[in-house]
């Protein structure tokens, strides 16, 4: 058995569209010792198309990211149909297991790019190292980043020999994170996975992964200038939240809603309103939120059906929400 962890950036996500510049991936034999490690930069697309430009806001939204390589560097790469057949000849192995941290984003992204060039979706299991680390951290934190999680289990010595957002180096940090709870707890890693529940996540997400950018960004959906107002108020709204995102302090306060909720800009105010009057914090997951606002009972019951495994989380109804937040 094979162990094949990877990782993926993008430069930007655009209408709901991955544009990918990096695969990055580690691969092992079953006693992590490394067989391969090798990094893609793609271009994003052609650089004359606006919607193919890097998100450069992410420099306010994180300061001091960079990305591995030169924007112009990725843009002189080929695109991602160029690797598609090396990737999926990588996660479709049907001996290796296949590890990501917060591999949930990864999954759409690959997702997303294949159906951005009209290519046949990945077809493969994969397991979240953040889930996890969540069972293994004293300090219970259920959505650790990276490289906290890489200093709470290596060294600092470690970490500066590695390139910030190298998909490459953070597909390394990944399995060494795995590798040091399987020599702490004295198990493998298959029991590892055993040990902790909700880490798999299969392909069968990219059908559902497909069917809601269909239905957000098809032009001719039923209301679509609605439902792209509400998205952009959303996105703008919950980036606002991004740098304290992981700190300690927000465990609990995570708050996500249902896209349902973004198809009324009216509603979705409120909604926003009660958000900042709770002083929560405004998150854009959906199995990993500390609370999920929803429409009403059957907007409950159909993301419960849309999940491959239980939320963990509290569900809200919008009404209860917005009136307690109307009576504080």
């Amino acid at each position: 058995m094979k162990y094949l962890f990877f990782d993926i950036e993008c430069a930007n996500s655009f209408g709901g569209t991955c544009k990918m510049c990096e695969f990055g991936y580690v691969l092992t034999d079953d006693k992590f010792n490394v067989l391969q490690k090798f990094d893609y930069p793609m271009s994003p697309g052609k650089k004359n198309v606006r919607s193919n430009r890097f998100d450069l806001k992410i420099y306010e939204r994180e300061p001091g990211f960079q990305w591995a390589y030169d924007i112009d560097y990725y843009y002189n790469c080929e695109e991602f149909p160029a690797f598609y057949n090396r990737i999926k000849a990588l996660v479709e192995d049907e001996n290796t297991l296949i590890l990501g941290h917060s591999v949930d984003n990864d999954l759409r992204y690959l997702a997303s790019s294949a159906m951005r060039y009209k290519l046949a979706p990945f077809k493969f299991i994969a397991y979240d190292t953040q889930v996890m680390m969540n069972y293994f951290s004293e300090k219970r934190q259920r959505f650790m980043g990276l490289k906290d999680a890489f200093l709470q289990l290596c060294s600092k010595e470690e970490l500066i020999k590695l390139q910030p957002h190298l998909s490459a180096d953070d597909a390394y940090m990944t399995m060494r994170v795995v590798e040091r709870m399987c020599t702490e707890l004295e198990v493998t890693l298959p029991e590892l996975i055993d040990l902790c529940e909700g880490t798999k996540i299969t392909f069968e997400n990219f059908n559902l992964i497909k069917e809601a950018i269909v239905r957000k960004y098809n032009p001719r959906t039923k209301d679509h200038k609605n439902n792209k107002q509400g998205q952009v108020l959303w996105g703008e709204f919950y980036r606002e939240y991004l740098s304290v995102l992981w700190d300690e302090s927000s465990n609990g306060r995570r708050v996500t809603i249902s896209a349902k909720l973004k198809e009324d800009v009216p509603i979705l105010e409120k909604v926003i309103a009660a958000i900042k009057t709770k002083e929560l914090i405004a998150f854009d997951g959906i199995g990993r939120a500390d609370i999920f606002v929803v429409k009403d009972e059957k907007d409950k019951e159909r993301l419960l059906k849309m999940f491959q495994h239980p939320f963990n989380g509290t569900f809200i109804l919008l009404d209860d929400f917005i009136l307690t937040e109307e009576n504080e």
